[in-house]
């Protein structure tokens, strides 16, 4: 049996109010860098001058930011600061095979 494999590329909708997403709000680092922002974003400067750069874990410091925003129940995929993934519990249910 042959198994195929599709790759789906997702964007946060940012033209239609009705799937509006969340916003950090200011929050300290969990990393020692400026701010919680700098942890989650990868260091596009530190991976060019050294190429063996990797983002570091979060998962032994993490825990849930506090957003804005404010989100539809039927948007199942409202994103964060419109580059981050965020999901509905829904969505998490149906993608987590």
């Amino acid at each position: 049996m042959m198994r195929t494999t599709e790759i789906y590329e997702l964007n946060v909708i940012t033209e239609d109010p009705r799937f509006e997403g969340f916003a950090l709000t200011v929050s300290p680092s969990i990393l020692g860098r400026d701010s919680l922002d700098e942890d989650l974003t990868p260091g596009f400067s530190e991976a060019e001058d050294n190429p063996d750069w990797k983002q570091p874990s979060l998962s032994n410091y993490w825990t849930p930011p506090t957003v804005v925003g404010r989100v539809a129940e039927f948007n199942d995929y409202p994103g964060v600061d419109m580059v981050l993934p965020a999901f509905s519990e829904r969505a998490i249910n149906a993608l987590r095979d």
